[in-house]
């Protein structure tokens, strides 16, 4: 996994999950704006539902979305 990747540079890869390569694309929206990895939103931005595409040929496969909040 690259360093330039955001999850390792915000250490995410690493501190919270073991290394891995994704095999499927996922892409996150707010308000038509894609969201980056490690992005860090303000309240005001994250009002409406996000639009989540995750991409593969297969219908059959389920996958699970976590978010985590990060006050401070």
């Amino acid at each position: 996994m690259s360093a330039t990747n955001p999850l390792v540079t915000a250490h995410v890869i690493q501190d919270v999950l073991d290394p891995f390569t994704p095999t499927i694309p996922l892409r996150i929206a707010y308000n038509n704006k894609l969201l980056l990895a490690s992005a860090e939103l303000k309240p005001s931005a994250v009002v409406s539902k996000p639009r989540v595409d995750v991409g593969g040929n297969d219908m059959r496969a389920f996958y699970t979305l976590v978010s985590q909040a990060i006050y401070r």
